[in-house]
């Protein structure tokens, strides 16, 4: 599977509630970590990344590239983003015209793979932002 299809099937995981970018960062990282021999080598780099006042400047794992295939989400109609009235962040949704795809692609994927990653998207989700950039910037590998 291609990284872009990893990213549609983690921001599906986060049901109709979406995922912020920095959840969705922090959940592909920890996918990256526990699956490394599940994902091809042009997998997502992680470096280090202040995320500012949304995180009390703390640090977290960030990918550029990650950023670049979410906007091609968005501007193929696969992946909607939505401002957060309130806060400094956008959410992210599948699209309607997604669906068809990702189902598909939850049946392609590896099993072990896949719950994996859905583990990592409950987890990042249930924490603040603050709390998931810091508990993930400490943690090697979860579950």
């Amino acid at each position: 599977m291609t990284r872009d299809e990893w990213l549609v099937l983690a921001i599906a995981a986060a049901d109709e509630d979406g995922i912020s970018p920095i959840q969705l960062q922090q959940s592909v990282f920890l996918f990256s970590l526990k699956r490394e021999k599940d994902l091809g080598p042009d997998f997502y780099d992680f470096e280090p990344h202040n995320y500012g006042s949304a995180a009390k400047e703390a640090e977290g794992p960030f990918s550029q590239t990650l950023y670049a295939d979410l906007d091609a989400l968005v501007a193929d109609g696969l992946v909607s983003k939505s401002w957060q009235p309130g806060e400094p962040w956008s959410v992210f949704r599948p699209t309607e015209r997604a669906n068809d795809w990702i189902k598909d692609l939850r049946r392609e994927a590896q099993k072990d793979a896949l719950s994996y990653l859905e583990e990592a998207v409950a987890w990042v989700r249930q924490l603040s932002v603050y709390e998931s950039v810091h508990k993930t910037a400490s943690i090697r590998v979860i579950g």
